[in-house]
Order: structure tokens, then C-alpha cells, then sequence
């Protein structure tokens, strides 16, 4: 009962934060001049949203640890550092996109870091976080299938593997932050259902961190939907898609962020696809523009109406996931 006490307690007082800091944030980033570029080969009507605040994820991140901090350490006292590693992992993946964003408005460079400093970045964060959770003995070489007990043990290849999986889904997660609102409005019931996972399997310290990522990205969304007073840029999708995929890997749960996440999965193979067949077929695409939330835009869809299908579609896969995992 103590665990679901604080991890309504860390949802109200992530929200709270969130809420409180954006009226000051946002102002703030406008006289700093942190205003969004628009690449040039985006959608024309993306043009107005240029100048519109970004960098704002500081303010998921700075709600999520005031809420993390308070509620879910308790199991450091009996020797658990679990959520710790997390959080810092989390941390780390939210510095690459803060100097991605950095690079982009104060240095006025539109593409930030290159991919291959991403990259290099990225896959040095993962190893390291791995390797952390396997030498304090948090995770095995096992993963669990769906609809079932059974662990499947993949040996010497659940590391490489899973390296390529945080990294798989931390770009996800910023392919997908490409409309008013959807990575805010999808994200919330992903990690709902990797929360209430946890705490069925009896992590409490892992659901009340991960709730308080919740009301913080619930908070931002009030001033994240269409038209957007604040963009959370690089600083707000790699961290949330460092938080995700950190958590599932960390409860064994690497299977079941597939289905949790689909729609950020969705848009990265969209990209994948675009890209592999504008290669064979010798510059034909297979959409309009890609990641696909651009392809249906184009296809004439509102962008509300795309938050609204995603997340829809995000919810009817959250609740096969938790059938399918959930203890």
C-alpha cells in the first residue's frame, strides 16, 4: 500500500513541478533566444512553429528528479542501487541531447552533434550502463517471453544485443518528437504500463521513479500540445527514451518495451524503410516524407489527429504488453 501511496505522490509532485516551472521556462528560453529551427526539408507549415522555445525537457528533467529523488531511493538502505544506475544512465542520455540542443540554438549549427558523436556517445553510455547492471548482479543474460514464465537465455549475446537495443530506442523516442504534443502524449502510457509492470513484480522503487516521469511529461504536455508554447528538443526524447528503454532492460522487461513503444518503433523502421528503399529503387520513396508521423501529415491528417491515433494505437499496445508480461 506504501508503494502505490508514493507513486501517487510522485505523479502529483512531478506534475506539480512541471506546471509550476514552464510559465517561468518558457519566457525565459524566449529572451535567451533557444528558439526552434526547422530543417528545410520538413513539412512548408512547420516554418510558424520556428522561433517557439525548445530545450524545454529540462523542465521534465528537473520535475522528474525532485519527484525521483524524494519517493523512490528507499531500497538503497537495504543495498539496492538499481533505480540509481537508472537514473544516472537516464541523466547521461539527457546530457547528449542538452548538447545536441546546445549546439544547435546558442551555436546556431542546425544539426548539432554529428551523427557519428551521437553514436559514439550513445553506444559508450549503454555499454557502460550494462555493464554496471551485469557487475552488480540487477540483470541476467535472460529476457522473458511473452504469455509465459519462461526466461529465454541468449548467452554471451544479451550484451551486444542489448546495447543495440538502448541505443535502438533512444533515437526512437527522438524520431518520434517531431509534432505538437505525440512523443509527450504516446510516452505517457509506455511507461504507465512499464510502471505498473514493476510494481505487480514488487519493484516499488522502479514504478515511483518511473511515475515521476509521468506527471512531469503530463504537466509539460498542457503547454506541449498544439499550437506548442515549448518544444522539449533533444533534451526532453533522448532522455525519455533513456528512461524507457534503461527501465525495461533493468526489469528484464526488453521484449515488452517493443510492444509498449510501438509507435516510437514504428517510426524509426519508418525511417529504416525510406531509407533502404529510395537506395534500391534508385531514388523512388516508399512515403511521402518519413518518420512516418511526417507521411501523414502530408497525407493531409491534422496534426492532432495524428497525436490522438498514435496514442490511441500506443494504448491498445500497452495493454497486450501488460497481459504479456504483467505478473
Amino acid at each position: 500500500m506504501s508503494g502505490m501511496l508514493f507513486v501517487l505522490l510522485a505523479l502529483v509532485i512531478s506534475f506539480a513541478v512541471s506546471v509550476i516551472l514552464c510559465p517561468f521556462v518558457i519566457p525565459f528560453l524566449r529572451k535567451l533566444k533557444f528558439g526552434q529551427t526547422i530543417l528545410e526539408e520538413g513539412p512548408k507549415w512547420h516554418e510558424g512553429k520556428k522561433g517557439t522555445p525548445t530545450m524545454g525537457g529540462i523542465v521534465i528533467i528537473i520535475a522528474f528528479v525532485v519527484a525521483a529523488l524524494s519517493f523512490s531511493l528507499s531500497g538503497i538502505t537495504s543495498g539496492d542501487y538499481r533505480v540509481v544506475i537508472v537514473i544516472i544512465g537516464t541523466l547521461l542520455f539527457g546530457a547528449i541531447g542538452f548538447a545536441d540542443d546546445f549546439i544547435k540554438v546558442v551555436m546556431k549549427r542546425n544539426l548539432g552533434l554529428s551523427v557519428v558523436q551521437k553514436f559514439v556517445l550513445q553506444f559508450l553510455f549503454a555499454g557502460a550502463f550494462v555493464a554496471a547492471m551485469a557487475v552488480m548482479g540487477y540483470t541476467t543474460t535472460e529476457i522473458k517471453l511473452p504469455f509465459t514464465d519462461t526466461m529465454l537465455d541468449l548467452g554471451i549475446f544479451y550484451y551486444p544485443l542489448t546495447i543495440l537495443v538502448i541505443v535502438f530506442f533512444n533515437n526512437s523516442f527522438n524520431l518520434a518528437d517531431g509534432i505538437d504534443g505525440l512523443l509527450s502524449a504516446e510516452s505517457v502510457p509506455a511507461f504507465a504500463t512499464v510502471a505498473l509492470v514493476a510494481l505487480s513484480m514488487g519493484f516499488d522503487d522502479m514504478a515511483i521513479m518511473i511515475t515521476s516521469v509521468i506527471g512531469a511529461v503530463l504537466g509539460f504536455l498542457i503547454f506541449n500540445m498544439n499550437p506548442a508554447k515549448i518544444f522539449m528538443g533533444d533534451t526532453g526524447s533522448l532522455f525519455l527514451g533513456g528512461l524507457f528503454v534503461l527501465s525495461g532492460v533493468a526489469l528484464d522487461l526488453t521484449l515488452m518495451i517493443f510492444l509498449a513503444g510501438i509507435m516510437t518503433v514504428v517510426e524509426s523502421l519508418s525511417v529504416l524503410l525510406q531509407v533502404g528503399y529510395y537506395k534500391i529503387s534508385h531514388g523512388k520513396r516508399l512515403f511521402k516524407m518519413s518518420p512516418i508521423h511526417h507521411h501523414f501529415e502530408l497525407s493531409g491528417w491534422s496534426e492532432n489527429k495524428i497525436v490522438v491515433v498514435f496514442t490511441v494505437v500506443t494504448f491498445v499496445f500497452c495493454l497486450i504488453a501488460f497481459f504479456a508480461f504483467g505478473v
